[in-house]
Formats: C-alpha cells, structure tokens, sequence
C-alpha cells in the first residue's frame, strides 16, 4: 500500500527515497543549494515538512530537504518490517536500468541503492527480482546485487574500492553528487566505501577525522584518504582515493573524476595542497556502526 506524505508529520516518520538519486537541499526550494544526495531505498527520518518538500535527517548525519514526490512514507511499523526483510544493494559500479518483464524500463538505479527481494525468477538464476519503495517490480542482473546480511559482513576489499572510482573516469563533477550521475570528491569516496560495507562521513573534512593523520604522503597506501586544503587554517577542502602505494590518486575535481599523484616530481602532481591522509584500516563495516541500526533491527 503506497502512504502519501502527510501535510504534517509526527514524530518517528520516515521514508524510503523512490527515484534513483534524491536530492537534498539546503532550504526547501528547486534553486536551494544540494548539500547531498540520497539514494533509492535509503531510509530517511521526517523531521517536518513545508509544503511539498520534507525536511530530513540521513543515515550519513545530514539534515536537508526532499522534495516529497521523491519518497515513499511508511510508518515506524513498516520501517521495522523493511529492517527485517531480504534485501539487496546495488553493487555494481555503473548506473543500471531496473526492467519489466517485456524488457522495458521501471526505473535507473545507481550504485549502492537498496532494494527488497521480491519472489523467485521461475528458474532463471541470471536475475533477480526487486521491488522498489513505492513497490513497482522489476528484474536485475543477479550479479549486480548482493545480499544485504552479506555486504554489511564483507571484509575490506581494497581492489574493490579502487575500482569504483577507476570506472567512473570521466564521470562529470556535481556539488553534492553520489553517483556515476555526478559526483563530488566525498561523493566519490563515500560510495567506494559504501559499496564495500562501510560508512564514511559524508564531507572530505569531516572523512579527514576518521582516522589518525598522517602526514607523509609516502606513508599512504592503495585505498587510503589523502586531504588537502589551506596549510595555514588546516581547513580541508578536497579528498582523493589513494589507487596504489605511490601516491597516484583518483579523484572527482575540476569538471570530472580524473587521475593525479602527490608526487611533486610527477607530471600530473595535483596542484591542491596535501595536508595529510587516513587509513582505509581505520574505516569498520557497518555492522559495527551504531549507524547500521537504520537498516538492520537487532
């Protein structure tokens, strides 16, 4: 049964984005700045709504607005069956069509969303079937998902990681993007990790305190957080994906996710100032983040 947003919201509601990427704003308008971006399935906490948008509290620590034809509503009811039944995350590094059984297109959706398993596929083990929030059907291939119970266990994969931001080369930068779509320097870090059971912080400085810093460029590894920013303030303001443990880096910056190294005898050194980096070692799966009690009951 779909549940309309309510005009006003008590306390304890929530809702599951129903489009591939919903965005979040700073105030409740179109030309409001995106702050970030939700994924489809991702549940969010309905603190109030004005108008047509919601004002929300995300399992990654923001509070924004969402347009409400975005989100699907459930009750804390509903919330708790969803934490309780099978699902699976989009696991592959591109976005994918969500098709019908004539072939046709339900929906795109983008790496890490998260869908529940519908009923089985008559034999055919190359799919799987989904639903989506507002429980339109659909069908993906089954290796580009993977069992939820499995991926919040999964152990660090750091080739995984790496290759996430090495497929989507060229993909264009947007402020606040999570997604093949568009994606900030967080953005693109972020979900690398999201992919892999891990929950970052959503802000390169706020990524850069996840762990103890590390100062020497040299002492970074593949699949490390190398920060740069004001020298003089520490302010970061950009974040990059170590991709092997000479100090070449992939990263979303100046229009698109490109390649550089910190390496200042490297011809593509990146101009940004290196101020220090973190371990992918310090970064736990989520199911030890009290954070995965959005998505899991216990």
């Amino acid at each position: 049964m779909i549940v309309a947003i309510p005009s006003m919201v008590a306390a304890d509601s929530y809702a599951l984005v129903n489009i591939s990427t919903a965005y979040v704003r700073s105030k409740p308008s179109h030309s409001a700045e995106l702050v970030t971006q939700q994924l489809m399935g991702f549940p969010v906490k309905i603190v109030e709504t004005q108008g047509e948008w919601s004002r929300v509290e995300t399992i990654d620590g923001y509070d924004g607005y969402i347009i409400n034809n975005t989100l699907h509503a459930i009750t804390p009811q509903e919330y708790g069956a969803w934490k309780c039944t099978p699902r699976v995350i989009v696991k592959s590094n591109k976005e994918l069509a969500i098709t019908n059984c004539c072939g046709r297109q339900v929906s795109d959706v983008v790496p890490g969303a998260i869908l529940v398993l519908d009923d089985d596929c008559g034999g055919d083990t190359t799919i799987v079937n989904v639903l989506l929030p507002d429980k339109r059907k659909g069908t993906l291939p089954v290796d580009a998902v993977m069992p939820l119970e499995q991926w919040r266990a999964q152990p660090l994969a750091i080739d995984q990681v790496i290759s996430y931001g090495m497929d989507n080369l060229g993909a264009p930068y947007l402020w606040g993007g999570m997604s093949p779509k568009g994606m900030d320097c967080s953005g693109l870090t972020w979900t690398a990790f999201w992919l892999n059971g891990r929950l970052l912080k959503r802000d390169a400085s706020k990524q850069a305190l996840m762990g103890a810093k590390i100062t020497d460029w040299h002492c970074l590894k593949a699949g490390d957080l190398a920060f740069f920013g004001n020298p003089a303030t520490l302010r970061i303001s950009h974040v990059a994906l170590l991709r092997d443990d000479d100090g070449n880096i992939v990263h979303s910056s100046g229009g698109r996710v490109r390649l550089n190294s910190l390496d200042p005898a490297a011809p593509d050194c990146i101009s940004a100032k290196f101020l220090w980096g973190i371990s992918a070692d310090n970064l736990l799966p989520i199911a030890d983040d009290a954070k995965a009690s959005w998505l899991f009951s216990f």
